[in-house]
């Protein structure tokens, strides 16, 4: 029978009133079909459960679109008269009713799909489109409803991945390597992503998708950043940036991830903070200097910033520098000893000592940024400047400075973060050296013009004229006996510098400066064997000198004869005698010097080299006392800045109410970050000390 014989058969019935006897005819047609013949095909089937279903259903939707192009007219017009369901959509209703919800087919079919996920997610071999042709079936199957697909497959797939992920999360937990749990993390995720987009729907891609990552990152993202010692912790201390970038950029990815590890980084940071003033207090053992423990502790300070500096830079997270910022100024300015600490540091590479190889530009460029980096943290910058200078008073003054251009380079970068005022007695400090240096030419010149032939010319004199108001040197005796040739020579440098600078005083300090003298050393029979050019301090010179008249000296009457503190010449006869260049013997021998100990040149000084160098005594080295001083010297000028503050305002407004005037004056004093204000406390002020 011809395709249009049996549409005209179809089409006389609906006329004639047997269009729901034809409509209920082909359900019962239909069912037993699908029952009799393709359930039993089904059940007989010796292979796959999912490949015969799949093969049954393309039957089923053949031979139900041949049907309904048949049964065209009773579809079109008697169906949508009555209300009644199209003739392809009943015959899914059957084929799930009578096939899908079969409960031995329904069992194995489903666990058919889900075994060929897992193994999918195992890394074995499947039949992707046999997967997605069966998920797509059982989509048809609802009808426009997602039901069919959702009860058969979505909910026992999720649970099962749940399952799965929480199994895979706990197995390498526990190993505790942290960038090899998220590299393993990262690929499943992608994996399950494309397998997802491979063959299920969007809604079950976003599902799973958000399942893996809520299972192997949202849920446990505290305990992953807690995680043993090849953890976070291990990445941070080792400072591999760009496993830290990776970790960073995967959690900013997940609601409050970034958060989380931002306080863990600075957790670790407050620890290491910690950590290295521990070493501090631990390096004061007596064999490790207070200097040398204050240059260790911010070179590490400064490696500390700068590994969290990369970090922000790598991450490409503008606010992240300035959180570690804040927290480096929050733990900085709790310690007191931390702008000495920073004006030993940048003493440590800005001074010149003999034997030392020199620094190139670029490394001491880097050395100048990285204490740039902990000034902009401190909040004592008057305390700074009072030790800053106390050490560049020592480097100029012995000439010991790096060079002149290297530390303009780096006051001209306080000025540029602090203003001129913080400078100011500094950069008066390098026009005093520059000035001693012009005049020290013009008094040579005009010795030269003048003939000068008398005994002064025997000394070649440079003497350095500071204006002690802005310069930090420590205060010396003003009555000790200088050997004649010197104080002749200083005297005619005095007339010519007072010349020229008439309402001017000048006195000498004799614990800076050097003197070179030419030593003939003799033997038993007081005869000369060698000869030597020692570089001294201004005081060894002067106790030098005496055993040109006297072969042997007691410490009284060196002291007679000097008139140079007790302490400070046992000091200097202790570095003379006991010395690496040990230039005078002791009787009787032993470290104690007592008033009778006698003193005699060592004829068998034998240095290596034609010149000899003694190294400056530390007669200027900071005590307690002298700290205590220093701070009180502070605070007695923070008392003038208020002073000055208050007389400011006043002379500009003339006239004020109280709090007003109060309130311009803190404002002026928190700008010398004097004060600032209690953190979370608006009405709050504390003291920065």
């Amino acid at each position: 029978m011809s395709y249009v014989d049996l549409y005209r058969y179809s089409y006389e019935l609906v006329i004639n009133q047997k269009g729901n006897q034809l409509y209920t005819n082909l359900k019962c047609v239909v069912s037993k079909h699908l029952v009799e013949i393709v359930r039993k095909r089904i059940l007989e089937h010796q292979g796959s459960m999912l490949h015969i279903v799949i093969k049954e259903w393309a039957e089923h939707q053949v031979i139900m679109s041949m049907i309904r192009d048949i049964l065209l007219y009773l579809d079109c017009v008697f169906v949508p008269e009555n209300y009644l369901g199209d003739i392809f959509d009943v015959g899914v209703v059957i084929f799930k009713d009578k096939i899908i919800d079969h409960p031995d087919i329904n069992k194995k079919f489903v666990r058919c799909i889900l075994e060929m996920v897992a193994s999918d997610r195992a890394g074995g071999v499947v039949d992707k489109t046999a997967v997605k042709n069966a998920l797509q079936m059982l989509v048809n199957l609802g009808i426009g409803s997602l039901q069919c697909y959702e009860e058969n497959f979505e909910l026992q797939f999720l649970k099962d991945s749940f399952e799965f992920y929480r199994s895979v999360y706990s197995e390498f937990i526990s190993k505790g390597d942290i960038m090899g749990y998220i590299e393993m993390a990262q690929k499943l995720i992608q994996d399950e992503k494309k397998r997802a987009e491979m063959y299920m729907i969007k809604d079950t891609q976003e599902k799973v998708c958000n399942l893996v990552e809520g299972e192997l990152i949202q849920s446990h993202m505290t305990e992953i950043i807690e995680i043993g010692p090849n953890g976070i912790r291990k990445l941070i201390l080792e400072g591999q940036i760009k496993s830290l970038k990776q970790l960073y950029v995967m959690f900013d990815a997940h609601q409050g991830g970034a958060d989380l590890l931002l306080d863990f980084f600075i957790k670790i940071l407050r620890e290491q903070f910690e950590a290295i003033y521990q070493e501090d207090e631990q390096s004061r053992d007596g064999k490790t200097t207070s200097a040398t423990v204050a240059v260790n502790i911010v070179r590490n300070l400064v490696e500390l910033f700068d590994k969290y500096k990369q970090l922000a830079l790598a991450v490409e997270d503008k606010n992240l520098e300035l959180k570690f910022v804040t927290e480096f100024k929050s733990f900085l300015r709790q310690k007191s000893s931390i702008s000495e600490y920073l004006s030993l540091y940048i003493a440590s590479f800005m001074k010149m000592e003999r034997g030392e190889k020199e620094v190139s530009e670029e490394d001491l460029e880097a050395k100048m940024d990285g204490a740039m980096y902990i000034f902009r943290c401190i909040g004592e910058l008057d305390t700074f400047e009072a030790y800053y200078r106390r050490y560049l008073t020592h480097r100029l003054i012995e000439n010991k400075s790096i060079g002149y251009d290297y530390e303009r380079n780096m006051v001209s970068r306080f000025k540029e973060m602090c203003g001129w005022q913080s400078t100011n007695h500094i950069e008066q400090m390098f026009k005093d050296i520059q000035l001693s240096k012009d005049c020290n030419d013009e008094f040579k010149k005009q010795q030269n013009e003048e003939g000068y032939t008398s005994q002064k010319s025997r000394i070649d004199l440079n003497v350095t004229a500071l204006w002690d108001i802005k310069w930090d040197v420590c205060k010396v005796p003003e009555n000790l006996n200088i050997p004649m040739d010197a104080l002749n020579a200083f005297e005619s440098f005095q007339l010519f510098y007072l010349s020229k600078h008439m309402k001017k005083k000048m006195r000498l300090h004799c614990s800076y400066g050097t003197a070179e003298l030419k030593a003939t050393f003799f033997n038993s029979e007081q005869q000369p064997v060698r000869t030597r050019l020692l570089t001294v301090p201004t005081l060894c010179m002067i106790v030098l000198l005496l055993f040109n008249d006297r072969l042997a000296l007691t410490f009284d009457e060196i002291q007679v004869s000097t008139n140079i503190s007790e302490g400070s010449l046992k000091t200097l006869l202790q570095r003379l005698v006991f010395g690496r260049m040990k230039i005078l013997r002791k009787f009787p021998e032993g470290e104690e010097i007592l008033p009778d100990s006698l003193f005699t040149v060592n004829e068998d000084f034998k240095p290596r080299h034609h010149r000899a160098r003694i190294q400056f005594l530390d007669l200027h080295k900071e005590t307690e006392e002298e700290k205590k001083v220093i701070h009180e010297d502070i605070e007695k000028h923070r008392g003038y800045e208020l002073s000055a503050a208050i007389v400011r305002v006043m002379k500009a407004r003339q006239s004020m109410k109280h709090n007003s005037l109060v309130a311009e004056v803190i404002d002026m004093v928190k700008s010398r970050d004097y004060i600032g204000r209690e953190s979370g406390q608006m009405d709050s002020y504390r003291y920065i000390s």
